[in-house]
Order: structure tokens, then C-alpha cells, then sequence
């Protein structure tokens, strides 16, 4: 089906609906218009500006004296505010002669410290103050709102009060999952039916992902049963036959959900969650936690223990109450052997909010195709795994790293390189989290594999990803394009195949990895981010012949 068959409008009350929206209930936004000659007061309610381009608004109870601008500011002013001792906001009519960006700049110009707007025309209705193309590049740092017209604004030429507000309003909506059960559809940052647009397009894509996880004949092994709480370390052991791991496809299908029963009672920001597992010791040594220091055992998460491999890397939130998500691993084989092995889950020991936590519940799904199994294949195939390059400061020191290198092993089948990147903090430049530039390079005996990230910097760039499991709604700029991630998504494995350019058996390989920003060593000057990273190396080889 598609997503916009999922949505429908209800033109008429009905006391189940009246009922559950009275209950799962919103806010209106409004703002107290006082004059302070009269007295007299009105409450107006409000549409604020555009959150992602413009700053927040102030929180209830703020106030501003406000006087009225001289004209629509479609045109540099010749004059700051008439009583810049006094006033702070403008109160200004718009005609749509202009763009909000150059009425914005002008206002912040002459001194404002907010912009409020109303439609010189009292048929028209409120718009968003909002941004479009190169102009979401202007640099605006004051809040705007609209407001309705009112007479008292033409006729009025004193100064005003303004008081922001908020009241309880009756829920616009809510969802029927494709389980059959209610459920929330977020919070909607902007007055756009985008907002239900994309709560519709997750419903698809959990319908799909439901189906297709089942299909074939699938042997599911539980890790996580999801009564266990993630603030900071998880563990599991769990046995693996030898046959199991003949299967089609090896995957991670984690359901991450939250203890409250409601979108906001879930825990703030974004967290990034890794797994590993640990078959045959030695294993690859635990990493460090990103933000390890913030920890409230004030230790890394990097302890004296081998946690293996990573194999799966996801971003929680931000307060919803969870999701689901499948992640391909059947190149990391090499990784599991027969018999006991430990899964590793970790995350900031800061990830709870208040008495709400995240819960996981996680699987290994071995899949094989309907009529044959894993054992029948006339050859035995071994996958071997070697760690290459891991997260580093992305600072002038980035690419300060050894090439890494290695012989071709006889009986070759294929090699990958399969790496997990993602980009956090921020500097100047908003690296390397957010900023646009980004490009990453695996050169391998000469040849070179690039990957850049086309949605870091763009406004909407993880809205595109809800089709594909990023949970929609979500509180904070989860709508944000990213370096490498999205909020409530599992983060996609780079891979390649570097099976071509390798030298014969027996002879001697190169692998170099290099990071630039704007195509060049980074270099920030203030707070550098952070690339979280591992890669490994997956050499696949027949280790029996097949007979003849």
C-alpha cells in the first residue's frame, strides 16, 4: 500500500475520539497583548516561527515591551526603534511584499530582540515565519511569531506588553498501528500536515518491516528480552549451534522502548547505542564510550574486557516511545563461532530521563531460503574478520593513522571492508555533527572509495530517512540531516567490496583511511566533534574444497 492511504481527516465528533483526544491532549500557543495605557488586555493565540531556522521563543511567563515598527521592514530602515530604552520586540504588519528573512535581518538590525508579525489584511490567515532556499543561510538571532490582526494593532500607537502563554488544548490526532493498537504520532514541531504525512510513512515502513523479518524460514535467537533497563552496560550470553550459522542472511532486529507510557515521558536527546559480541577470546578490546566523560561513574565505558566487534550501532529518541529496526550482519559471520557467545550493549550511563529508561529487546535472526538449508553448499566458506581504523578527534590529527597491511590469503571468495562512521559534537563549523563537507576514503593498493553524506546540513535531510525507519516527531532537530545518522534509526554499515583490487595469494595489500572537511585535513580552532568509527576487514575463503 502507500503511506497516504494511511491518513484520514474526521469531520464530525464522535465520544471515543472526543474522549481519547481529551485525554492524550496538546498545548495552544498564545501570547497576552496588554496596553499599557488602558490596561486593557487581550490573548491572542500564536503561530511561532520557524524552530530549526529561527531561535526559540521565550518560555511562558517571559515578557516585552513592544512598540510598533515604522513600516513593513521590506526596505532597510533608516532609524533604530523609537525608544530603544524601553522597547525590545517590533510589532510589524505583513503583506507578503517581502521575504521574512530580509524582515527579520532589518529587525534585527534596528535593534529588536524579537519580531512579531500580523497579516495587514484580516482575511488572510496566520503563516509560519519561515525560510526558503539560500535564505535559510541568513543569520537570524531573534525569535519571530504571527499573530492575528487586530484593530487595537492599526489603531494603536503606545507601547505594549506582550506575555507569552500557553494553554491545554484537545489532541489533533493519533494513530491505529498495524497491530491494531493506539498510538501517538509525536510532537508536531511546525504547523505542516507533514507531520502526519510522516508518522504514515513509519507505519508503512513497520508494517513492511514486520513482514519481511518473517519471511523465509527464519531460526530466532533472543539476546535482549527487553526487561532489563540500558544506562550504561547490558549483557548476554547466548549458544549458538554450528549449523545455524550456514543461514542466508544473519540480522539485528532490536525493539527499543521506553518505561513511560507516554511520548514525553521518555527520555531526552539522542544516544548512540552499540553492540558487540564475543565468541572465542582474545576478542577485540572494548572501545571508548563517545562522551565517556560525562559518565556518572566519572569512568570510561572502555573497561579491562574484550567486547569483540561491533555489530550493530543505533540512535535512540528522542522522546518517543521507541522503535523497531533490522540490520543486515551477514557479512560479519566471522564474527560468531559455535557455541557460548557474549553480546555487549552499551550507552551513556546519562541516558534516562527522570524515572523513565529505555528497555531493549533484541534477537539474532538467521534466516535461509524456503527449500534449502545453510549446510547443503558444496563448499565450506570461512569469513574472517581484522579490525582496521577506529573513532578518533576530527581535528588537524585525523589522518595521522598506519596504513594498515595484509597478504591475500590463498582461496580467496571475497573481501569487504565494513565500517560503522558517525558524526558527533560540534566546533565552529558545526562538525562533526551537523556540518555539510564531510568526505571519508578508504584507498586500497591505490584505488579509492569515497563516501560523503548528502543529507549532513540540510534542514529536512532526516525526514527522507523516515521511509526507512527513522522515528518521525521526535522532539529537539531530529528533522536535521546528519553525518552518518538520524535519530531513532540504526546506523547503516558502509561497505565495499574490495575484492578486485586486491593483489594475488600471497602477496602483500595496502588498506589507508583519510577524513576531510571542504577537502582538506580538518583543522577547527574551537571544540572538535568526534568520528565514531570502527571498520573491519572481512576476508571470506573457501576452507574446504568442494569434491568432484
Amino acid at each position: 500500500g502507500r503511506w497516504g492511504d494511511r491518513l484520514h481527516f474526521a469531520v464530525e465528533s464522535h465520544i471515543v475520539i472526543t474522549n481519547l483526544l481529551a485525554d492524550w491532549n496538546s498545548t495552544r500557543s498564545l501570547v497576552r497583548v496588554e496596553d499599557d495605557e488602558s490596561g486593557e488586555t487581550a490573548t491572542l493565540k500564536r503561530i511561532d516561527g520557524h524552530f530549526g531556522w529561527l531561535p526559540h521563543v521565550p518560555s511562558d511567563g517571559t515578557s516585552f515591551t513592544a512598540e510598533h515598527a515604522r513600516s513593513s521592514l521590506c526596505h532597510k530602515p533608516s532609524a533604530g526603534l523609537q525608544s530603544p530604552d524601553k522597547a525590545e520586540a517590533l510589532i510589524i504588519p505583513w503583506a507578503n511584499e517581502c521575504s521574512f528573512a530580509t524582515i527579520l535581518g532589518n529587525a534585527q538590525d534596528l535593534g529588536a530582540k524579537l519580531a512579531v508579525l500580523y497579516p495587514r489584511d484580516p482575511t488572510k490567515p496566520l503563516e509560519e515565519v519561515s525560510c526558503s532556499g539560500e535564505e535559510c543561510d541568513i543569520a537570524v538571532s531573534i525569535p519571530a511569531m504571527m499573530i492575528p490582526w487586530t484593530r487595537s494593532l492599526e489603531q494603536h500607537g503606545g507601547r505594549l506588553t506582550l506575555t507569552f502563554d500557553q494553554e491545554r488544548a484537545p489532541g489533533r490526532s493519533f494513530a491505529i498501528s498495524s497491530t491494531g493498537m493506539l498510538a501517538e504520532v509525536g510532537w508536531p514541531v511546525w504547523p505542516w500536515l507533514a507531520s502526519l504525512g510522516w508518522a504514515a510513512q513509519y507505519q508503512l515502513y513497520e508494517s513492511r518491516l514486520a513482514q519481511s523479518v518473517s519471511e523465509g524460514d527464519v531460526v530466532e535467537i533472543p539476546i535482549f528480552k527487553g526487561n532489563e533497563t540500558l544506562d550504561g552496560d547490558l549483557e548476554a550470553s547466548i549458544l549458538l549451534p554450528s549449523n545455524l550459522l550456514q543461514g542466508d542472511q544473519l540480522g539485528l532486529d532490536l525493539t527499543l522502548w521506553c518505561t513511560g507510557s507516554r511520548d514525553w515521558e521518555c527520555p531526552e536527546w539522542d544516544h548512540v547505542i552499540q553492540a558487540f559480541v564475543c565468541c572465542s577470546r582474545p576478542c577485540q578490546a572494548c572501545p571508548s564510550l563517545i562522551w565517556s566523560e560525562h559518565n556518572t561513574t566519572g569512568t570510561e565505558v572502555a573497561k579491562a574486557k574484550d567486547c569483540g566487534p561491533e555489530i550493530g550501532r543505533w540512535m535512540t529518541p528522542f522522546r518517543r516511545r521507541g522503535g523497531r529496526w533490522f540490520t543486515d550482519i551477514t557479512n560479519l559471520k566471522g564474527a560468531f563461532s559455535a557455541g557460548e557467545c557474549r553480546v555487549t550493549m552499551q550507552t551513556v550511563t546519562w541516558a534516562s530521563s527522570g524515572s523513565h529508561a529505555w528497555r531493549p529487546q533484541l534477537s539474532l535472526r538467521i534466516r535461509s531460503e524456503q527449500g534449502r538449508e545453510g549446510g547443503d553448499r558444496e563448499a565450506s566458506l570461512k569469513e574472517t574478520l581484522t579490525p582496521l581504523f577506529g573513532t578518533k578527534q576530527f581535528d588537524k590529527n585525523y589522518n595521522k593513522r598506519s596504513p594498515f597491511h595484509f597478504t591475500s590469503p590463498v582461496n580467496l571468495v571475497s573481501a569487504h571492508i565494513r565500517a560503522l562512521i558517525t558524526g558527533h559534537g560540534s566546533d565552529e563549523n558545526q562538525c562533526a555533527e551537523f556540518c555539510a563537507g564531510i568526505e571519508l576514503f578508504f584507498i586500497v593498493n591505490g584505488q579509492k572509495f569515497t563516501k560523503e553524506f548528502s543529507l549532513a546540513g540540510t534542514q529536512l535531510g532526516c525526514t527522507e530517512q523516515v521511509a526507512n525507519g527513522s522515528l518521525p516527531n521526535e522532539h529537539g532537530t531530529w528533522f536535521y540531516g546528519r553525518n552518518g545518522w538520524c535519530d531513532g534509526q540504526d546506523v547503516a554499515p558502509w561497505i565495499l567490496d574490495i575484492t578486485s583490487v586486491l593483489m594475488p595469494s600471497g602477496e602483500n595489500n595496502t588498506i589507508e583511511y583519510v577524513g576531510l572537511y571542504q577537502g582538506a585535513d580538518p583543522n577547527p580552532q574551537s571544540s572538535p566533534g568526534q568520528i565514531l568509527m570502527s571498520s573491519q576487514l572481512v576476508l571470506e575463503t573457501i576452507s574446504e574444497r568442494p569434491h568432484r
